[in-house]
């Protein structure tokens, strides 16, 4: 360990192994300037560079010669190759850090546990279980039936006004896709045509998201009254049924359309571990503004991190995302 010349204690830094990981966590100690780091190079058989300091059977040569502090094991998990290195470690004054092949998983929640015969890893889908889930459940039913309640003023001036504005029902109701892949009726007051799903095929070629989603900012399919209602999410109000039902819940991934599921890869259909919402981080974070792999990261994120005050942020987010229909087409 030695003095910077501001007067803090640096501590040198090894990395065994300079690929993909060890320059990470490379980078990650480089740039926190406070942390007292500094990383004096890798030892790779493979790899070549100005920080490449020597092959790994150079090991306490290297120890000795540069005060080392601190040494990242970043190799794959090789049971022989890692023991060896921990019995020339251990002779020195050195402290160990073992980087776990699972950190290439960096979107999955990971939690270490240990049992009296052996440690092992934890790959969490997401925290919304047991009482999590109970809890959620609640939340749900209580607010969406007060939600109904209030509504109902503005259930009967939308169901007015779409009546009087184009023919058709004042309520539409379409597949979705729910936890799962379970496949359930949405309930949102009818914006478009009647027609609407139809004429889809005919504007494929003005579609203006990516991915297996279909937006168009100014859809010719979408009425007087629907655009108006679409501003505001008010065409979204009937799905508080479907929360009240158990389809859904107040906070949660978008739900996908059954055409766009069938286009999913394996890391798509992680938004299906949980129910869909009527809002979620993709709203207040850009909604129709957002690329289809962004909601897919969003969502992700939402499922692996979720708490009750993840979800309260949520929906306090939400309420001036719709009133100033930030993003909505």
């Amino acid at each position: 360990m030695s003095f910077k010349k501001n007067g803090h204690l640096t501590r040198n830094v090894l990395i065994i192994g300079g690929g993909r990981i060890g320059t990470v966590i490379h980078k990650f100690l480089s740039e926190r300037k406070t942390s007292g780091y500094r990383v004096i190079g890798f030892l790779d058989d493979y790899q070549t560079g100005s920080m490449v300091l020597g092959k790994i059977d150079q090991l306490e040569t290297i120890i000795q010669k540069n005060h080392v502090d601190d040494i990242y094991i970043t190799i794959p998990s090789e049971r022989d190759t890692i023991n060896q290195l921990l019995n020339k470690i251990r002779k020195y004054d050195v402290d160990i850090k073992i980087i776990p092949e699972m950190y290439n998983f960096v979107t999955s929640s990971i939690r270490f546990h240990r049992t009296d015969a052996y440690p092992y890893m934890e790959v969490v889908r997401t925290p919304l279980k047991g009482m999590n889930l109970f809890l959620k459940r609640v939340v749900d039913i209580v607010l969406s039936f007060l939600g109904i309640i209030i509504s109902l003023p503005v259930f009967a001036v939308t169901a007015l006004l779409i009546k009087l504005d184009s023919r058709g029902p004042i309520i539409f109701k379409q597949k979705r896709i729910g936890k799962n892949g379970v496949p359930f009726n949405i309930y949102k007051f009818r914006s478009m045509v009647v027609d609407a799903e139809k004429l889809q095929s005919r504007l494929m070629d003005q579609n203006e998201a990516d991915g297996p989603v279909f937006k168009i900012k100014n859809d010719p399919r979408v009425t007087r009254v629907g655009r108006w209602i679409r501003k505001y999410s008010i065409d979204e109000l009937p799905q508080l049924f479907n929360v009240l039902k158990g389809d859904m819940s107040l906070i949660g991934p978008r739900p996908p359309l059954p055409h766009e599921v069938e286009k999913y890869t394996d890391y798509h259909w992680r938004r299906l571990d949980v129910k869909p919402g009527i809002s979620g981080l993709w709203q207040v974070s850009g909604r129709s503004d957002l690329s289809f792999e962004e909601w897919v990261n969003l969502d992700i994120y939402y499922i692996e991190n979720w708490s009750i005050v993840l979800d309260i942020k949520i929906l306090l987010r939400t309420i001036p995302t719709v009133l100033f229909s930030k993003g909505a087409y």
